[in-house]
């Protein structure tokens, strides 16, 4: 009796250090797996004062302005960008705001026809070059 019971504390001790080992190494096989620490791309933010969205292009606080909106992902997009540096280095040249007609917010504002004189945001229309 005294063997089976031995024999028995035995097994039982097999059988949890076996528990044991296997949690032990599911926990280092998950950690490993599935927590693999991607390396964070740090991209520099900057603020824009001169990038607008179409929406607020009535609400700016200059009375006088130019509002350039282009699509910045054309191909086109330097000259537009040269034009801008050109004035904006004249002495006496008003504010410009640039609006990026690729972005989401600004896409409903393309139309066909141009509107050059809007009275409210809802007339602004913006021809696609």
């Amino acid at each position: 009796m005294e063997k089976n019971t031995s024999e028995e504390i035995k097994t039982l001790l097999i059988i949890t250090l076996v528990i044991i080992l296997v949690t032990v190494g599911l926990y280092f096989f998950t950690e490993k797996i599935l927590n693999k620490k991607e390396e964070v791309e740090e991209v520099e933010e900057t603020i824009s004062y001169t990038e607008i969205l179409m929406g607020t292009m009535l609400d700016l606080p200059d009375e006088e302005y130019f509002v350039i909106a282009y699509d910045k992902t054309n191909e086109e997009t330097s000259m537009f960008e040269t034009l801008y540096k050109r004035y904006f280095n004249k002495e006496g040249a008003l504010p410009i705001y640039e609006v990026n007609l690729g972005i989401g917010f600004n896409k409903k504002y393309l139309s066909d026809e141009s509107n050059t004189k809007p009275k409210s945001l809802e007339d602004v229309q913006i021809k696609d070059v």
